[in-house]
């Protein structure tokens, strides 16, 4: 990179399904109240022509300082390396069972800004980003803005420790998810 001035913008992804309750129009809108120059890059299929319509137009309508763009898909192989490029993960999902793709985010070092609708909770506290509530897009304007206030070197800084937490995280879930099986699969057995 030869430093211009996207390199110094702040980037956002937001990789998905491009759905109605993954909530990519609620993403958008809360994008207008963004006062930082902002990188919005969007990864997932578009499942729902009409709903892609509806986010167009909120693009369409948004400061000339965030710029948005539409990406395409992603292989499964390199979700992980393309989270690693963006600063920040923005999921205001709807709800998520478990959120494999807000575990692929925390594990490339990169912190995520989700409601309060999926398990990942009390994520300011572990270092690894924000749970809001979805009645107020103004607080995720204020987390953008501040993290991106934040100077890269920082930002960047704090990827490692990140990872870090996500690996212990992430070995503690997959050791409640085996423990699960085995239980599951004891009853299993049992009720036979």
């Amino acid at each position: 990179a030869n430093g211009g001035p996207e390199d110094h913008r702040f980037k956002l992804i937001f990789l998905s399904r491009v759905s109605r309750e993954k909530k990519l129009d609620y993403a958008l809108s809360v994008l207008q109240h963004v006062a930082s120059d902002v990188v919005f890059d969007i990864y997932g299929p578009q499942e729902d022509p009409d709903y892609w319509r509806e986010c167009q137009a909120l693009i369409e309508v948004l400061p000339a300082h965030i710029r948005v763009n539409y990406c395409g898909n992603v292989m499964p192989e390199d979700v992980r390396r393309t989270f690693s490029d963006y600063d920040l993960f923005f999921f205001p999902t709807r709800g998520e069972n478990y959120g494999h793709v807000i575990a692929e985010s925390i594990s490339a070092g990169t912190p995520v800004l989700l409601s309060d609708q999926t398990p990942w909770r009390d994520l300011e506290s572990e270092g690894l980003g924000w749970d809001l509530p979805l009645r107020d897009p103004q607080a995720f304007a204020e987390k953008i803005d501040h993290f991106a206030a934040i100077p890269a070197e920082e930002r960047d800084a704090r990827r490692p420790g990140i990872y870090a937490k996500a690996l212990e995280k992430l070995t503690d879930q997959a050791a409640i998810q085996a423990n699960k099986d085995l239980f599951l699969s004891v009853l299993k057995t049992k009720a036979l």
